[in-house]
């Protein structure tokens, strides 16, 4: 293999990673659920890709739904 095959592979891995290292860089309270749908979310459909990328945009403490007391 050469230096463009190892690239091709270092790159896809980030790629594919790039929702849990933002859910981690953006200290997310759901990071471990997130990395975990990642991995076998995407490994096996290749839709827990675009969930955990779609989950790491939501905030749980934004959620407007709250009873008022």
């Amino acid at each position: 293999m050469g230096n463009i095959g190892a690239f091709n592979i270092i790159f896809a891995t980030l790629v594919f990673f790039l929702p849990t290292f933002i859910a981690f860089y953006m200290k997310h309270p759901h990071r471990i659920y997130i990395c975990l749908v990642n991995l076998a979310g995407g490994l096996i459909a290749g839709i827990g890709w675009f969930v955990a990328l779609g989950w790491i945009f939501y905030n749980p403490k934004d959620n407007k739904c709250e009873k008022s007391t």
